[in-house]
């Protein structure tokens, strides 16, 4: 009696939980590009920050990362030093090579969906959320996948640490855009 009691309490909290949890909005008008896979949209009255699922852009800045090399640099030794040095000239080309990618992701990805509807789907095998709240969604505007198609300008790449729905159509996209040698993968720095 106590126990079918006490599930009986859990099952009603639950549910009353689920009533009141914010639902997820399924469409709205991009109103910020802030990089090359994260946008805000506003629906129904509210902003919401959304990351397109999926998908991977370079970053606007390696500076933070750049600066931590520095500093373990400092505390090599010093027989190590040039030789840490020189291992990290490579990476600052590649570093510098990929921040302005970042800002042709940027550019590209404001150039389709800034100021315009979009809806947004959600992935089954995916949180809704990320772990900045942002909201995790495959982006389309009139039916085109947007996602998908910064992938094949060569703007991002497919996701592969987490798993997603299309995450397969992703890989075969990133595919395409190596072999045609587009964006990311037009030239490496030397």
């Amino acid at each position: 009696m106590i126990r079918t009691s006490a599930i009986t309490i859990v099952l009603a909290a639950l549910a009353i939980a689920a009533t009141r949890a914010p639902s997820l909005p399924t469409s709205g008008k991009v109103v910020k590009v802030y990089d090359g896979d994260t946008i805000t949209i506003e629906s129904d009255g509210k902003k919401h920050n959304v990351r397109l699922a999926g998908i991977d852009c370079p970053e606007r800045s390696y500076t933070r990362l750049l600066n931590q090399m520095e500093r373990m640099n400092e505390f090599a030794p010093l027989a190590r030093r040039r030789e840490l040095a020189a291992a990290m000239k490579p990476y600052r080309a590649h570093a510098k090579a990929l921040q302005t990618h970042a800002k042709e992701a940027r550019k590209a990805l404001a150039g389709m969906v800034d100021g315009k509807a979009v809806s947004l789907a959600y992935d089954s095998k995916e949180p809704a959320r990320d772990r900045y709240k942002r909201i995790v969604a495959f982006v389309s505007i009139d039916g085109a996948d947007v996602n998908a198609e910064m992938i094949r300008k060569g703007l991002a790449i497919a996701e592969r640490r987490y798993p997603c729905d299309r995450g397969e159509q992703y890989i075969a996209a990133m595919r395409g855009a190596q072999a045609g040698k587009v964006g990311l993968w037009q030239t490496r720095p030397e």
